[in-house]
Order: C-alpha cells, then structure tokens, then sequence
C-alpha cells in the first residue's frame, strides 16, 4: 500500500503566491497560518527553480513576497494587450 504524496512546503508557497497575485503573501503569515516557518529558504528554493519573486518591506520589518506572472501579448484589433499566463 503506497501514501497519498502530499505537498511540499514549496509547493504550498507557490499555490499561495499564485493565489495571492499582486498582494503577495507576507513571512508573518505563512509562519502563523501555513505552518512555513523558514519562508525565505522556501522563497529561494522557488527562484532557483526559474520563478520571479519580488521581495518588499512592509512597516520595515515583514518580508512580502510577490510572484511575478510572465506576461503575453495579443493584437486585440485596437493595439497589443498583455494577459497574464499561467503555469
């Protein structure tokens, strides 16, 4: 009998990230909601596997992290127009 695989807490950041969009997700939160402790390892883990993540200072103190979707673009008749892609 095999376990259920169950999410890493990479994984888990980067639903979060996704989810989150332009708001990102604060350390703060991911340490008392989600359990992720070390969240700048489970950060850089993400961003050495090729994903953008912007790191900004909320009240100078907390770490907000932010995934940054690629954007397309598409001719729309009127000009270009970026979508943002999803993985």
């Amino acid at each position: 009998m095999t376990t259920p695989k169950t999410d890493t807490q990479r994984d888990q950041v980067l639903r979060l990230l996704y989810s989150r969009g332009e708001e990102g997700i604060s350390a703060i939160e991911l340490d008392r909601k989600w359990g992720i402790y070390r969240a700048a390892a489970r950060v850089n883990e993400l961003r050495k596997l090729g994903h953008r993540i912007t790191t900004t200072r909320k009240h100078e103190q907390t770490a907000v992290y932010v995934l940054e979707l690629p954007k397309r673009e598409t001719d729309m008749g009127n000009g270009l127009m970026q979508q943002e892609v999803f993985g």
